[in-house]
């Protein structure tokens, strides 16, 4: 789904004060930087190699955390990315299924903005509606990470995981026999 921000990038030229950042090494990076000399996209950038480590000081300078889920991807399921962001205090655009669980729970978080799926237009228009109205994003970062830590952090999940264990050996799920 990331050729999504390229076709986004490619709408907002114009626009020197939004930077889209793509971080890391997938499939399509390679085309991706190809995209970017061929088009001469100065407002798009692939920041590789990223070690983990420095994933969260990436994001805590972000303005906002983009995520794009084609077609049936992650609907009944929150990708790792989703939890990470929003436990980095930034708020989501995620451009997904509005009836899929990620877009359930960031609804839910008030902790972004969602736009269907494969739309560089709404992207674009998106971030320029922004661009004038920051005080937005960081109210919606701190709602992300709020929710995030109320609801995903270990001290949460731990004892339902524990809980979800012990009630499986007590009805003998799981057990060989």
């Amino acid at each position: 789904g990331v050729d999504i921000y390229v076709a986004a990038a490619k709408l907002l030229t114009e626009r020197t004060d939004i930077i889209l950042l793509l971080i890391g090494d997938g499939t399509s990076r390679q085309d991706i930087e190809n995209q970017i000399v061929e088009n001469n996209l100065t407002n798009l950038r692939v920041i590789h190699p990223l070690l983990p480590n420095d994933v969260p000081r990436v994001q805590a300078v972000a303005d906002i955390l983009m995520m794009s889920l084609s077609g049936e991807m992650a609907q009944n399921a929150a990708p790792s990315k989703q939890m990470s962001y929003m436990f980095s205090g930034r708020p989501i655009l995620a451009s997904i299924n509005k009836n899929g669980t990620p877009a359930k729970i960031i609804e839910k978080a008030k902790a972004g903005f969602i736009i269907p799926p494969d739309n560089p237009g709404e992207i674009a228009s998106l971030l320029i509606e922004l661009s004038k109205k920051r005080f937005v994003l960081t109210e919606m970062g701190e709602n992300a990470q709020k929710f995030a830590l109320a609801n995903y952090s270990k001290s949460m999940v731990l004892p339902k995981i524990i809980e979800v264990i012990e009630a499986s050996n007590r009805s003998g799920i799981g057990s060989r026999r």
